[in-house]
């Protein structure tokens, strides 16, 4: 899995979010700007995959869609 900095490009920060920030980013793989939350503190990979991952199936109108998860170079989860 690739870190945020190779796959993302940040184009700004859009605010704060409970135990991270919201930045605004390019996402080069998909060709498209997204939205990428930067989690402050380390849950542990393993615990947020499996939240990841149950979120990911729900589909609803008022949800974003997850799209990608993992760790950047410095160690913050995304």
């Amino acid at each position: 899995m690739e870190r945020p900095s190779e796959r993302y490009q940040l184009l700004g920060r859009l605010g704060a979010t409970p135990g991270g920030t919201l930045h605004k980013a390019f996402d080069r793989h998909l060709g498209r700007e997204v939205a990428l939350r930067l989690i402050e503190r380390r849950h542990g990979l393993a615990n947020l995959r499996s939240e990841f991952v149950a979120i990911a199936r729900i589909r609803a109108p008022y949800l974003v869609e997850i799209l990608d998860y993992g760790l950047t170079g410095a160690g913050w989860e995304f």
